[in-house]
């Protein structure tokens, strides 16, 4: 290559334009590594700090000193309380909205709109005029209740259920409500999971001869899962699947109790199955010993359009009856005492030939047909 008197040639400016574009473009692409690796980096460390802080919350939750009234998580909000013996009461004449726009005067006692919500009972409780928690819908908050006994008192208005989940997570373990006019309904997507160490833990109805279900669930998306406790209904309404959502009871104890305006004559299930639910039960037991007349009662009822009960596992131990209606039942597994008819129980799988002696869940032997895989 040659310089004459002008400078460089048209190649050689060409070639020296190039070079420079190429190590500006170098310099370009290291400089934006570089901020997208301090973006990522302070990213990462917002995550730990946050994991730090949700940590320390955990560690010295918020201690009630004296009873409040309500509780309303916003989004992006993590909050851990302990009740600390004392009660979480609704609202008195605040005049705050919810999300969906409804007052939570005197009508809830939590409200959930997207955030994280820990509540330790301590021996406190959370009352209730009308609705103890709900999450208003389009909302994708998280709430928890758990390790104690966190009694949850009578409804004064017939017909709700204590507990509104419109969306987001609702997580009850070791949680006892009593004598509510109806229990939990989840909705338009929500998941909720019930869990228990023992059978102390108690969710029961009080609906004497009208609807009102202890766990309600609907829509396509909506998930409950139950593991453990003990759930009674007064006297037949049991759980209701409804509209495609999905229940999945893995353990629990599940009871009718006797009733004065139960005739015997009721035609209703401990599960309720329609337009396209499923329930699936893995575990548990089930028994309607406490109904007047248990031989007229149905483990399972199927309305409207149906659904599909799954059963793999569990001990139905008192003379309760199957009604299959436009539904569908599928056994593969578990231990019955009335005899399961086989057209429920697909190929692969068989019945015992006679009754077998079966320890139950609550530590009773019982002589039971037995479903097992071949």
């Amino acid at each position: 290559m040659k310089l004459n008197k002008k400078g460089f040639g048209v190649a050689e400016i060409a070639i020296v334009v190039l070079l420079i574009g190429i190590l500006a473009a170098a310099v370009i692409a290291g400089f934006m590594g570089i901020k997208k690796n301090a973006n990522d980096v302070a990213d990462e460390q917002g995550k730990i700090a946050q994991t730090m802080s949700n940590d320390l919350k955990h560690s010295f939750p918020i201690v009630l000193s004296d009873d409040q009234n309500g509780l309303i998580i916003k989004p992006g909000e993590y909050e851990v309380y302990d009740l600390n013996g004392n009660n979480l009461k609704d609202f008195k004449n605040s005049g705050i909205k919810t999300s969906d726009n409804i007052k939570v005067d005197n009508i809830y006692t939590i409200v959930n709109e997207g955030g994280d919500l820990f509540i330790k009972g301590s021996g406190g409780t959370i009352e209730f005029s009308k609705y103890a928690i709900r999450h208003p819908s389009g909302t994708n908050g998280t709430t928890t209740i758990e390790n104690t006994i966190l009694k949850i008192n009578h409804s004064t208005v017939a017909g709700n259920y204590a507990m509104y989940i419109f969306g987001g997570t609702l997580n009850l373990h070791n949680v006892t409500f009593k004598s509510v006019q109806r229990g939990v309904a989840a909705l338009y997507g929500a998941k909720i999971n019930i869990s228990a160490d023992k059978d102390e833990y108690e969710l029961t109805n009080n609906q004497s001869s009208t609807g009102g279900y202890v766990i309600y669930a609907a829509a396509e998306g909506t998930e409950v899962t139950i593991d453990g406790g003990l759930y009674r209904s007064i006297p037949k309404n049991m759980i209701l699947c409804t509209e495609q959502a999905t229940i999945n009871v893995k353990n629990g104890t599940f009871k009718c109790k006797q009733n004065g305006n139960d005739n015997g004559a009721d035609t209703r299930g401990m599960f309720m199955i329609t337009t396209n639910g499923v329930i699936n039960i893995s575990g548990g037991l089930f028994d309607y010993s406490d109904a007047k007349k248990p031989e007229n009662k149905f483990i399972v009822t199927f309305s409207g359009a149906g659904g599909t009960l799954n059963i793999s596992g569990g001990e139905f131990v008192t003379e309760m009856k199957y009604k299959s209606g436009t539904g569908t039942i599928v056994i593969t597994g578990g231990a019955f005492a009335v005899k399961p008819n086989a057209e429920w129980i697909p190929e692969g799988y068989s019945i015992s030939a006679e009754k077998q002696p079966v320890v139950c869940r609550d530590g009773v032997t019982r002589n039971l047909w037995v479903v097992t895989k071949n």
